[in-house]
């Protein structure tokens, strides 16, 4: 199976290599190709049909790029757009032109407007408490945001803060309807959560714990509200590990029978099957990777890694007869932080 994506790159500390990689896969062989360089720090980057939005953030300012993606898959830069906020993670609304962000940086969340511009409708900031003595706690820390499948809610995962929070969506913008959705214990650090698409349950990962819980999903006719009760927690790491150790990455396939962590320190990949009826986790496999696996994308089978510190993009996929990682190729890309959203 071949596909392709693009990557955000960091670069090194005189920023060679900074900016949007494309990356291919074709026959278990893999390449990047940097096809924009930039001196501004990118963030997040999403693709709306064949526009590709990238955040940035400079000397300057903050902002977005808004690029056209030609039939080559080269880059044409169409728009710079100054907003105030440094978005850090983007993701789909169900809402005609709504496009959802939030900033770790500004400790907000956001909802824009895409027309021929990029405009903030709304913006909540998300309130701190104090939770450990952890860097990463220090502030509110708002790491990913998403919406509930078949709803109008919007969930927001707070790393700083220890919590997820819900949102209703409208037209006009979003309303707290529960700051403490999850709240998750004294210093867990939450920083992923993936639903599946029915709604039944969702897998909420933490980084300073190395924690993965899994929830299930309930709906309140009487109060229309939605309930999140955990029914499963389970160790990112293998038991002999000693290393300082932080999750990144946290995807599921497409079919929905697996999860796959990431582990920086560890330096692994963990393969967990799902299952279908009760939503419980069972851990399949567990591989070595190159240093610092911060991300993962999935495609069917294949598994693209993009391992930070070791300048290096690794391509595996997943044997579904035996529940297992093959590991096929690899390439270079500096300082390789983020996947496309898909």
């Amino acid at each position: 199976m071949n596909f392709t994506t693009f990557l955000i790159g960091y670069g090194d500390q005189h920023n060679h290599g900074r900016g949007i990689y494309f990356v291919s896969a074709s026959e278990n062989h893999l390449q990047a190709d940097l096809v924009f360089k930039c001196s501004e720090k990118p963030g997040a980057l999403i693709q709306i049909d064949n526009q590709l939005l990238v955040s940035y953030q400079g000397e300057k300012g903050t902002g977005i790029y808004a690029f056209h993606i030609s039939e080559e898959n080269t880059l044409i830069l169409n728009k710079q757009f100054e907003l105030p906020y440094f978005i850090t993670a983007f993701a789909r609304s169900n809402m005609q032109n709504m496009l959802l962000g939030s900033s770790f940086y500004d400790g907000v969340d956001v909802l824009l407007r895409l027309t021929d511009e990029i405009e903030v409708i709304d913006v909540k900031a998300h309130q701190h408490r104090h939770r450990s003595e952890d860097k990463r706690q220090t502030a509110a820390h708002p790491h990913h945001i998403g919406m509930i499948p078949n709803t109008n809610l919007i969930y927001s995962v707070d790393m700083g803060a220890d919590f997820v929070s819900l949102y209703a969506l409208t037209d006009q913008g979003f309303t707290l309807k529960n700051d403490l959705l999850i709240d998750a214990p004294l210093g867990d650090g939450p920083r992923i959560m993936r639903i599946r698409k029915d709604g039944r349950f969702a897998y909420l990962l933490s980084e300073i714990s190395n924690t993965v819980r899994v929830f299930a999903i309930t709906a309140d006719i009487e109060t229309q509200g939605i309930h999140f009760t955990e029914i499963q927690r389970l160790s990112t790491l293998s038991p002999d590990t000693t290393v300082s150790n932080s999750p990144a990455a946290c995807v599921m396939t497409d079919d929905e029978k697996y999860l796959v962590i990431s582990n920086r320190g560890e330096n692994s990949l963990v393969l967990f099957s799902i299952n279908a009826e009760n939503g419980h986790l069972k851990e399949c496999d567990r591989i070595r990777t190159a240093a610092t696996p911060r991300d993962v994308l999935l495609s069917g089978a294949q598994v693209l890694v993009a391992a930070q510190t070791a300048n290096t993009l690794q391509l595996l996929s997943i044997d579904r007869d035996h529940h297992r990682f093959t590991e096929y190729d690899s390439t270079t890309a500096i300082n390789p932080v983020a996947f496309i959203i898909q």
